[in-house]
């Protein structure tokens, strides 16, 4: 489908954006972070815990867990395949996945996505984060604010993408059908699943992909028509 085809803003009460590859230029911030790994192995001297994240995000992209506590199980798993502590898996994934990044994702944030995140809370709109890493903290490194959040290890959702259970959430909170509600996504496979599953309009960051709409910029259509329509938009108050 072309990139703006057929989307219609006035539909929309909710949009919900994924975030990894969706906020920021995931290629960018996984090389920039290879750098800082290699060089903490060579100064350590000590390249286990690049196993431990290597396994971690070969059992996360599997997707093979069935929970419940999916937060725990994802540990476990890696530790059992790896034969190492549960703990030292937690605490590799939480300082090289979650927290060492952070300082490095404001310069990966995609171009445009603060003007539409302004555009749309300004409009009204909610605006959600939904995705299957912890969110507050990224979103917060990236100088971005959603209205709710939500991640796949939450124990009300407790199930990675593609389950529709994280769009569910959001749309039990807000009381949104799901015709008014967008997912933005990168993925067809993740996202798109998911959005289509929930009943829920998707659209991607992504080169073209059958079946979906998609967009490669923030300044792309449809996203610049919504700015010019908040632009010519009377003042309200």
């Amino acid at each position: 489908m072309s990139v703006g085809s057929g989307l219609d803003w006035d539909r929309y009460a909710v949009v919900v954006f994924d975030v990894d590859g969706t906020l920021y230029d995931q290629g960018r911030l996984r090389r920039r972070m290879m750098v800082r790994l290699l060089m903490e192995a060579a100064r350590t001297r000590d390249a286990g815990f690049l196993r431990i994240i290597s396994a971690f995000r070969a059992i996360r992209e599997d997707n093979a867990f069935t929970g419940p506590d999916l937060k725990s199980e994802q540990y476990a798993v890696t530790a059992r395949r790896l034969g190492v502590d549960v703990e030292v898996v937690r605490s590799t994934v939480e300082q090289w996945m979650e927290v060492a990044p952070l300082p490095l994702l404001p310069a990966c944030a995609c171009p445009g996505v603060h003007d539409v995140f302004s555009a749309l809370r300004g409009s009204g709109r909610t605006v959600c984060a939904f995705s299957d890493f912890p969110v507050e903290r990224k979103l917060a490194a990236l100088g971005l604010e959603a209205d709710i959040t939500v991640c796949a290890t939450d124990p009300q959702v407790d199930r990675f993408k593609p389950h529709p259970k994280g769009l569910e959430v959001i749309l039990e909170r807000t009381g949104a059908r799901p015709e008014a509600c967008l997912m933005i996504g990168d993925r067809a496979d993740r996202d798109g699943v998911a959005a289509r599953s929930a009943g829920v309009d998707v659209l991607l960051r992504s080169s073209a992909t059958p079946g979906y709409r998609t967009f490669r910029s923030y300044r792309d259509e449809p996203f610049a028509a919504l700015l010019r329509l908040m632009a010519t938009a009377p003042p309200t108050g």
